[in-house]
């Protein structure tokens, strides 16, 4: 008899829980999104993107950046999703943020619903914004997780931007433990090949001066400046990690900040 009165009060339980969000009102709580430390690219270009229920998600609107356009239709209460390659990409800041597993904000129940391509995908509504799953817009090309990276990354074929300045976010420049300039201080960069005594290095390009932020930063997690790095004209200032190996060098010109990454320090040490 105990057992049928602990299964009866077991299934009335799921019911009423089930019936709690099956009649969960527009507005009201739902569930929770996170900050995560995994970075989302669409054609190698980040977009803000947070945890939910273990998925990555990403604002619909964001979207409007990245070749898509987002079209709201008020009288069906929808979000219309279509690519539009002609757009192109505009680069969008991702930085710092907060801890990995830290609460961003609730999940709030919707009558919204979206489409991409023409088919309904999932979504959630959180500050005023709908969130999608990044995976749920492989109709519009291939998505592709990189474990080394903890990215999740949608190629286009057919989307154009200049090859030579690729905007990059990071935590760290790839290869390397060194922390990413434009992550650190909050602005966008971008890389360019150049060479520099003889060797090919990526220049990583700001437009946000905050040298100083970056530097407080990087001193704080083991580069100490290192006077060998200066060239003959003082314009340098290298910061190194000895016990990476590995070094930073920057340069401010006319508002314009120049970070040069050295994976292999051998060569500044006399």
């Amino acid at each position: 008899m105990k057992k049928f009165i602990a299964v009866v009060l077991t299934i009335f339980t799921l019911l009423s829980c089930t019936c709690m969000v099956s009649y969960a009102k527009v507005g009201d709580i739902i569930g929770t999104a996170y900050h995560t430390d995994i970075v989302c690219y669409i054609n190698n270009c980040a977009v803000p993107s947070y945890a939910v229920n273990g998925t990555s998600v990403i604002v619909a609107e964001d979207l409007n950046n990245f070749c898509f356009d987002v079209v709201w239709n008020g009288n069906t209460r929808s979000l219309n999703i279509s690519s539009n390659y002609s757009k192109g990409i505009e680069p969008m800041f991702v930085g710092k943020g907060y801890a990995t597993g830290t609460k961003f904000t609730n999940i709030l129940a919707t009558d919204i619903s979206v489409w991409a391509n023409g088919r309904r995908i999932t979504s959630y509504a959180m500050n005023g914004y709908t969130m999608i799953p990044v995976e749920e817009l492989a109709v519009f090309g291939e998505v592709i997780w990189d474990p080394q990276q903890r990215a999740l990354k949608l190629w286009i074929d057919g989307v154009e931007y200049p090859e030579k300045m690729q905007p990059v976010s990071h935590r760290y420049y790839p290869g390397t433990s060194v922390p990413d300039y434009g992550w650190i201080t909050e602005s966008i960069c971008f890389n360019e090949e150049s060479d520099w005594e003889g060797t090919k290095m990526n220049y990583y390009i700001s437009d946000y001066a905050d040298v100083q932020a970056y530097i407080r930063h990087i001193k704080s997690v083991g580069f100490v400046l290192d006077l060998t790095a200066y060239d003959a004209d003082g314009y340098y200032e290298g910061y190194i990690n000895h016990s990476l190996r590995q070094g930073v060098l920057l340069q401010e010109v006319d508002g314009i900040v120049y970070v040069q990454v050295e994976p292999e320090i051998d060569r500044w040490v006399e």
